[in-house]
Order: structure tokens, then C-alpha cells, then sequence
């Protein structure tokens, strides 16, 4: 049976950006801590992100991850020795019937995280926790490709909610859960002529509250604000299944995060470099264009 190609969502890279920020910012200052928004997917799928056919893809990403240097909310380095090491795998399940609604296969996908992290703060705080961090679960249709022009267009749209099973305790700057809930629903795309290929996927992000913060920051909730992100990629297969080119990201945050002392702070980040990607048995070659 077919199976849907891998739609990797770096979550142990995003789980060690959660616990750094958290931590840089919880070591500058305990008491006057910013809000910060969730980690998302930033750049993580990329080629031929599009494609997908009916069948079941079972996958594991392991990660590790080790950090000397801390900054706080304002990007300055925290003085003193810090470090902090993770090592993360996370399982990702993905189901797409053979069903349809709107002509797009119905899909699903659930995503756990395994994640085992040791901090040493230089104001003498050490702490070691580990793990299972927030499940993540989405629903939503892939539609098979299709011609247009000389070339295939092929599409997906999900809508993925993280909720907050991990662990958390509000004692603790460290941390392996959010505690609220993430509503981060997509559209990929690629279109792929010949050798080469254009894909993007739009995301728009949306977070609850935090009732129970860090006790360190003072504070009785704190809410990030929404934001609208994009992955996009370009490539050109050099060989049968392997391809080089360039990905990216774009993140604009487009409402204040606030908390109990309408603390705000408002982020945009961008990026772009060359990824070279091996898509040996990529799924979607098997799916003829309707």
C-alpha cells in the first residue's frame, strides 16, 4: 500500500527551543519574565512537501542537542557557565484512507515526543527531566496531483492542535509541556516540472492561555499571541531520488502576547539556506495525476 511521505515537524529541535528560551529567560531575570511564543515548525519540511497517497507512514526522528550559552529576552548572553543538553526522538503516525470529502483523501496524524533534558544554570540551578513532552494530533485531506500546464501540482491541508500532556510543573523553569493548548492549521503545496520543484506550506498559529505559569515570573497567566508562518523550498533532482536546493522560513507575529502586567513583546524572524535531501521511495512518485 502506498503511504503518505514523511511530513517532518523537527519537534525535538522545537522541544529544545521551548526549554531554551524558557530557561534564558527564566536565568536573567525570575521575576520579570516575557512572554514567549510556542515553537512550531520553522523551516523543517521543505522539499516536495506536497505529495501524499492513501496508506499508513509510521516514522521516528531521533535528535540531540547541546547548548554553552544562554541568551535572556533581550538577546544578551547570560553571564556565566551554562549548559544545556537534550537528546529527543519523536514518533510520528500518519493514516490516509482511501475515502474522500471535497475530492482530498481524509488523513490523520498524531506526533509524541520522548525528550530527556539535563540543565546546569550559572547561578547554580540544576535540573534534569525527562519524559514525554505534548502530543500533537491533526486531521485534515491530501488531494493527488494533478496537471497543469507542463507541469504537477499536488496540495494538502491539515489542521494540527498540540495539547498539553507533558509534563509540567509551574516550579520548574524547566520544562517538557507547554500547558496550553497550540492550533497551528496548514496548506502545503508543490508544483514540480521536470527536474525541478517549488513547494511552500502556510501555517497560521493560535495559542490559549497559561493559567499556571513559572512561579518566577511573577505572574498568574500569560497568553502568546497569533502568528502566520511559512515554509517554502525550491530544488532540482541531480539524480534519480536525490535532490539539492534551497528552504527557508518566514515568521510574522501579528497580535500582542500579553500577561498579568500586559508585559508585550511581538516576534518576526526569517531564514533561508541550501538543504541537499536524498527522497528515496518518496510515495507520491506512485500516485498517477488525476
Amino acid at each position: 500500500m502506498d503511504t503518505l511521505p514523511a511530513k517532518g515537524k523537527g519537534v525535538g529541535l522545537l522541544l529544545i527551543l521551548l526549554l531554551t528560551v524558557s530557561l534564558a529567560t527564566a536565568a536573567a531575570n525570575p521575576a520579570a519574565g516575557q512572554v514567549q511564543l510556542p515553537t512550531v515548525n520553522l523551516g523543517d519540511t521543505n522539499f516536495e512537501d506536497g505529495f501524499g497517497a492513501p496508506g499508513w507512514l509510521l516514522e521516528e526522528f531521533p535528535s540531540g542537542y547541546t547548548a554553552g550559552e544562554l541568551k535572556d529576552s533581550k538577546g544578551q548572553t547570560v553571564p556565566g557557565s551554562s549548559h544545556v543538553t537534550t537528546y529527543s526522538t519523536t514518533s510520528h503516525i500518519v493514516f490516509a484512507s482511501r475515502k474522500r470529502f471535497l475530492r482530498g483523501w481524509i488523513a490523520g496524524e498524531v506526533l509524541l515526543p520522548l525528550v530527556d533534558v539535563d540543565v546546569q544554570l550559572a547561578n547554580g540551578i540544576e535540573s534534569r527531566v525527562r519524559g514525554f513532552a505534548d502530543l500533537t494530533v491533526g486531521a485534515g485531506l491530501q488531494w493527488a496531483p494533478k496537471k497543469i500546464g507542463n507541469g504537477v501540482f499536488v496540495n494538502r491541508a491539515m489542521i494540527d492542535v498540540g495539547v498539553p500532556t507533558g509534563k509540567y510543573t509551574a516550579s520548574r523553569p524547566v520544562n517538557l509541556g507547554n500547558h496550553f493548548v497550540v492550533v497551528d492549521p496548514y496548506y502545503a503545496f508543490t508544483y514540480e516540472r521536470k527536474k525541478v520543484e517549488l513547494s511552500a506550506r502556510l501555517h497560521y498559529l493560535w495559542n490559549s492561555t497559561n493559567n499556571d505559569p513559572f512561579v518566577g515570573f511573577g505572574i498568574e497567566n500569560m497568553h502568546p499571541g497569533q502568528a502566520f508562518h511559512i515554509n517554502y523550498a525550491t530544488s532540482y533532482e541531480l539524480f534519480k531520488n536525490v535532490r539539492l536546493g534551497f528552504n527557508g522560513y518566514w515568521l510574522q507575529q501579528f497580535d500582542q502576547p500579553r500577561d498579568q502586567r500586559c508585559r508585550h513583546t511581538q516576534f518576526q524572524g526569517a531564514h533561508c539556506g541550501p538543504w541537499p535531501r536524498n527522497s528515496a521511495g518518496r510515495p507520491g512518485n506512485l500516485v498517477p495525476c488525476e
